[in-house]
């Protein structure tokens, strides 16, 4: 994952970020970038608009992956989004439909997402 976030030590860091022979443990930061799966995202909101809403809720919008609407029997969409790891990740999301309802989408961290390209 070119500029991907790493574990060293049990902690996550941005490894272009380091000068050479500089502790890693000793770096600040706060802003990273994850790719985030959605899940339970429902057919008519498999979209741009709704990608950027839903990234933009949980900090910064930053792309989508149209090449992960549908894996398998689940629709679920992959968004990056520039998150605060000082506060915790948000894990879900209300979405009012035009009759009334609701449905919640769910947000899990993807590290290890292989994607073709």
């Amino acid at each position: 994952m070119k500029n991907g976030p790493w574990n060293f030590n049990s902690h996550l860091l941005i490894l272009n970020r380091l000068k050479m022979g500089e502790d890693p443990l000793t770096v600040q930061f706060h802003w990273v970038d994850f790719w985030l799966l959605i899940h339970d995202i429902l057919l008519g909101f498999m979209a741009d608009t709704v990608a950027h809403q839903l990234g933009n809720f949980i900090r910064e919008f930053i792309e989508y992956d149209t090449a992960a609407t549908q894996l398998g029997y689940k629709r679920i969409m992959r968004i990056r989004v520039r998150v605060d790891v000082r506060k915790p990740l948000k894990r879900k999301k209300r979405i009012a439909l035009k009759n009334g309802e609701s449905v919640y989408v769910r947000f899990e961290k993807n590290l290890s997402w292989k994607r073709n390209g």
